[in-house]
């Protein structure tokens, strides 16, 4: 839809704000392939407790990567399309969000799988598809590139929502609110690093890193799992 109603350095814009937005999807895929295995074969309160995990820690790691990547988003574009591309830095800070939350849902909706649900995943996903081209549609011969980056960053959110809270009532409530104050703390000791920091580019993202890290572990947010 893109192509049809934008111009074709929109359609590029937000081609590259999508390839490195999506980079986060690695690190769920990567969950993936251990956990739907070990879900086949575990118990329900075993399952339960590998999701609960997972969520947590995939969390704690796109999260980190988010905020990274947000924060030096425009020397990113710079490295990946060069100084045509700036644009591309406005949907990929749309869309960050919006793949975090989607790695979150691809390890809930393992529940649905584990118990055979694909007739609502695929209704689900119909419902999705259908939002994504209704706001494609109405917000893309408007903003272009942009509108894009709204339509998917809203899909993922409904999608997030729609797993949320269907877990929070069949299986287990998922306090994600608790889930969240700690990363947030360490998200915020790594901002205030980053923002005072004068050392290079390279070094300053392992020490941020390290920081954001030692915070979840004096916070004790991380454990043996």
């Amino acid at each position: 839809m893109l192509n049809y109603y934008a111009t074709p350095s929109d359609v590029g814009f937000y081609s590259v704000a999508f390839s490195l937005a999506n980079i986060l999807f690695f690190f769920s895929i990567s969950l993936e392939v251990g956990l739907y295995p070990k879900m086949a074969h575990a118990s329900e309160e075993d399952a339960i407790q590998l999701v609960q995990t997972a969520t947590r820690h995939i969390f704690f790691i796109t999260g980190l990567v988010a905020l990274v990547m947000a924060i030096f988003s425009k020397s990113i574009v710079l490295i990946y399309g060069g100084n045509a591309f700036l644009p591309s830095v406005t949907p990929l800070l749309l869309l960050l969000p919006g793949i975090v939350m989607g790695t979150i849902s691809k390890i809930l909706v393992a529940l649905w799988l584990r118990k055979g649900w694909f007739f609502p995943i695929t209704i689900i996903a119909t419902i999705a598809a259908i939002l994504s081209l209704t706001f494609n549609f109405l917000l893309i011969p408007r903003f272009g590139y942009v509108g894009a980056a709204w339509s998917t960053l809203i899909t993922e959110i409904f999608l997030f929502v729609i797993y949320y809270w269907n877990v929070s009532r069949s299986w287990y409530f998922y306090d994600i609110g608790g889930v969240l104050l700690k990363p947030l703390i360490g998200v915020i000791a790594m901002f205030l690093f980053i923002k005072f920091s004068s050392l290079g580019l390279i070094l300053t993202l392992l020490l941020s890193a390290l920081v954001y890290f030692a915070v979840l572990l004096l916070l004790k947010t991380l454990d043996k799992d």
